[in-house]
C-alpha cells in the first residue's frame, strides 16, 4: 500500500514536471515575442516622431484659384536624429534594432552604433554552458525557419521587413547557423497613416536559449531535490518493509531445516500495517502446523502398532504352515491367517 502511494506520487511529480517545463517554455517564448513587438511599436513611434521633411507644392489646373496651390508634407527618416535614441534603447534592452526605408534601404543599425562606441560587449559562453545551451535548444519548439544576415542594402530579403512595409507587424522564432534561436520582429513605421519605413528588431543569438536554460536548470535543481527525497523515502521503505520481510524469510528457511527452531519467527508487536499483520498471522499458523504434526506422530505410531500385530501373526502362521503334518493343524493355521487378514 505504501509502495503504491509512493509510485503514484512519483508519477504525478514526473508528469507535472514535464508539462510544467513544456508549458513554461511556450509562455516564456510567447512573452518574449510580445515584448519584442511592443518594443518595436515604441521604436516605430520614436522614429516617426523624429521624421523630418518639407512642403511639396503642386498645382491642380482643374481646381479653383484659391485651391490651385496644394501643399503636401514630405516626411523622411533622419539617421542623425534617431541614432542616439536607437543606440540607447538597444543598449538597455540588448536588442538589435535596424531601420529601413520604404524601398528596403537600411537607415541605421544599432549594432554598428554600439560597436563604434564600444558599449556593447557580448560575452561568449564557455564550453560547458554552450553545450548545455545546445542540449536545451534541442527541446525548444520548432522554429519558423533559418536566420541569415543579409547585406545592408537588402532589407527586403527579410520576411519581417516585407510584412512591415506592407503595413503589418510580423514576428518569428528563427534558428541561426550555430543552432541558436533568435526572435525577429518587423514593425511598420507610420505617421499620419503614411508608411515611412520599417523597424526590424532581433534578440541576441542564444538569448532565448539562455533564458530557457536557466529555467531548465531551476527545474533540474528541483528534480535533484526530489531525487534525494525519493532516495530517502526508498531507504525508509527498505528499512520498514524489505528488512522485516527478509528476516521473516530467513527465519522460515531455518525452521524448514530444523523443526526445533519453530519459535524463532520474528515478532513486530508495535506495527499495525501489513508487516505486523503478516507476523501476527504467521506465528499462530506455525504453531497450529506444529501441533498437527505432533498429533500425527502418536497416531502414526498407533496405526503402525495395530498393523504390526496381525501382520506378525500372519507371517508366523504362514511360516509354520509348511511344517505341519496333520490336516487339523493345517486347517487351524489357515483359519488364523484368514482371521488376521480380516482383522
Amino acid at each position: 500500500h505504501t509502495g503504491t502511494i509512493t509510485l503514484f506520487a512519483l508519477l504525478i511529480i514526473l508528469v507535472t514536471g514535464i508539462l510544467y517545463a513544456s508549458r513554461y517554455q511556450e509562455w516564456l517564448i510567447d512573452a518574449r515575442v510580445r515584448s519584442l513587438v511592443a518594443q518595436g511599436d515604441i521604436v516605430a513611434e520614436f522614429v516617426a516622431d523624429r521624421a523630418s521633411g518639407g512642403l511639396d507644392r503642386r498645382r491642380d489646373d482643374n481646381a479653383d484659384d484659391d485651391t490651385k496651390a496644394i501643399e503636401q508634407m514630405l516626411l523622411d527618416i533622419n539617421p542623425q536624429a534617431i541614432a542616439p535614441g536607437i543606440a540607447k534603447t538597444a543598449r538597455k534592452t540588448g536588442t538589435r534594432i535596424r531601420i529601413y526605408t520604404v524601398d528596403g534601404t537600411e537607415v541605421t543599425d544599432s549594432s554598428a552604433l554600439l560597436k563604434e562606441s564600444k558599449t556593447l560587449q557580448v560575452e561568449e559562453p564557455d564550453w560547458l554552458k554552450s553545450l548545455l545551451m545546445r542540449i536545451s535548444s534541442a527541446f525548444v519548439r520548432d522554429s519558423d525557419g533559418p536566420y541569415r544576415e543579409m547585406p545592408r542594402a537588402n532589407g527586403m530579403s527579410y520576411d519581417e521587413v516585407n510584412a512591415a512595409l506592407s503595413g503589418e507587424a510580423l514576428s518569428a522564432v528563427r534558428t541561426t547557423e550555430n543552432q541558436r534561436h533568435v526572435i525577429v520582429a518587423g514593425v511598420p513605421i507610420m505617421r499620419d497613416s503614411k508608411l515611412l519605413g520599417a523597424a526590424l528588431l532581433t534578440t541576441q543569438g542564444g538569448e532565448i536559449d539562455e533564458l530557457i536554460l536557466k529555467e531548465r536548470l531551476s527545474i533540474l535543481r528541483v528534480a535533484l531535490i526530489c531525487f534525494f527525497v525519493i532516495v530517502g523515502i526508498s531507504l525508509m521503505l527498505a528499512a520498514s518493509i524489505a528488512s522485516p520481510l527478509r528476516s521473516i524469510a530467513i527465519a522460515a528457511e531455518r525452521i524448514q531445516k530444523n523443526l526445533s527452531l519453530r519459535g524463532e519467527l520474528p515478532e513486530f508487536p508495535d506495527r499495525v500495517d501489513e508487516i505486523g499483520k503478516l507476523s501476527k498471522t504467521l506465528r499462530p499458523m506455525n504453531e497450529a502446523l506444529y501441533k498437527r504434526i505432533e498429533r500425527s506422530e502418536p497416531f502414526a505410531a498407533d496405526v503402525a502398532h495395530e498393523l504390526k500385530n496381525p501382520l506378525t501373526s500372519v507371517r508366523s502362521a504362514a511360516e509354520t504352515l509348511p511344517l505341519v503334518r496333520t490336516e487339523e493343524d493345517r486347517k487351524h493355521l489357515i483359519d488364523t491367517i484368514q482371521s488376521d487378514v480380516k482383522r
